[in-house]
């Protein structure tokens, strides 16, 4: 699992979600990541995390190459107060129904 935190320009919220499943359905044909969420934050509307569930660690490693940075870059270009939080990865040890 990745989690990454992030924050948007005041009132951009929308536009940033908005973009941000664009970003993901043109992911899809690529097997990982299996899941994404975009969480937004109740007490700071203008911030809110990606968790993202990987096949393997070694996918989740494999994947952020400087094509896929830029792709990023370029989506969310205006948007992002700041660079985005280094993404946080973690091994999943128990999963509930």
């Amino acid at each position: 699992m990745r989690i990454s935190w992030q924050r948007v320009k005041p009132g951009m919220w929308l536009e940033f979600e908005r973009r941000y499943r664009e970003f993901s359905h043109s992911q899809l044909q690529n097997t990982d990541p299996k899941a994404r969420w975009l969480l937004r934050d109740l007490d700071d509307r203008d911030a809110g995390y990606t968790v993202s569930i990987w096949n393997s660690d070694a996918a989740m490693k494999d994947y952020p190459t400087a094509a896929i940075r830029a792709q990023i870059a370029a989506q969310f270009s205006g948007l992002l107060i700041g660079d985005p939080d280094r993404p946080h990865s973690f091994e999943v040890r128990s999963e509930l129904p």
